[in-house]
């Protein structure tokens, strides 16, 4: 068995992971992914090693794609262009529409042509997402898939590399923060909240990671600087996703944890418990 999954956006991020997670879960047992995206955010090496992996906006080479590879399934993430482009390959196998924005206004131009397309199911990372989902769409079954999570990543290595970044500060905890630094990760707020902290304790220092292709950047940069907290927020605009154990493991090793405080977020349960249970 083989099928697509197409997303626009070839990021460092929750979706692609995840997406990662089931290739190689699914490999298991026989079937094969592949994937195709239309914009590279530096997410290739996150897939490349476990996928056949296509970067394309070009109309007819994806048209040569879906018709010469004969997919048993395509699953389309959030892509609007992708309907077109199901019709223009005269595709008929089944398809599967994932609705992974947590924001209804940028979710509804993605999702409001499905019909197009006659979708067997809308797949939803949580049931939060299902409540959004039905508010735009009827009629077409909506099935709640939690995120796949690759759980030999979150387990405390016995040793670490002492000559890659990040390093270990001494005497001091660490706080990490992952992810992009755009407006809906919160990044503002994060700040705020470090800066709070480091008022009344010197005994810690944050760590950024991510956020190298991240359109906020330049701003984010500005503020952190003029608020004075490069000494004790190092940002690490790319770390590659295969050294996060190492870096989940230092974190942990320094008694600390990760923060989160995303504006919309398809987890029912602060992350920072659950993160606090996961390192018990």
């Amino acid at each position: 068995m083989k099928i697509l999954v197409i997303w626009r956006l070839l990021t460092v991020g929750g979706v692609n992971a995840g997406w990662r997670n089931r290739a190689i879960h699914f490999k298991k047992y026989g079937i094969e992914t592949e994937f195709l995206y239309s914009k590279d955010l530096g997410g290739l090496h996150i897939m490349s090693d476990i996928a056949n992996v296509y970067l394309t906006k070009n109309k007819q080479e994806i048209n040569e794609i879906i018709q010469s590879n004969y997919y048993d399934a395509i699953i389309i993430v959030d892509t609007k262009d992708a309907y077109q482009w199901i019709i223009q390959a005269n595709y008929t196998g089944p398809i599967i529409i994932e609705a992974r924005t947590p924001e209804i206004l940028k979710l509804k131009p993605h999702i409001e042509r499905i019909h197009d397309v006659k979708p067997k199911v809308i797949v939803v990372p949580s049931e939060h997402q299902k409540r959004l989902v039905s508010i735009l769409i009827d009629k077409i079954p909506i099935k709640v898939i939690n995120n796949g999570i690759d759980t030999s990543f979150f387990q405390p290595l016995s040793s670490y590399s002492t000559e890659q970044e990040p390093f270990l500060p001494e005497n001091k905890k660490v706080i990490g923060w992952i992810g992009r630094v755009d407006k809906r990760k919160n990044w503002r707020l994060f700040l705020k909240i470090a800066q709070r902290i480091l008022k009344e304790r010197d005994d810690l220092e944050f760590w950024l990671i991510g956020g190298a292709k991240s359109v906020q950047k330049e701003k984010f940069t500005a503020q952190w600087q003029a608020l004075d907290l490069t000494k004790n927020i190092k940002w690490f605009p790319v770390i590659p996703y295969q050294q996060m154990p190492e870096v989940y493991s230092k974190i942990r090793i320094s008694g600390d944890v990760r923060l989160q405080q995303q504006k919309e977020s398809h987890l029912e349960t602060p992350l920072s418990k659950q993160w606090r249970a996961a390192f018990q």
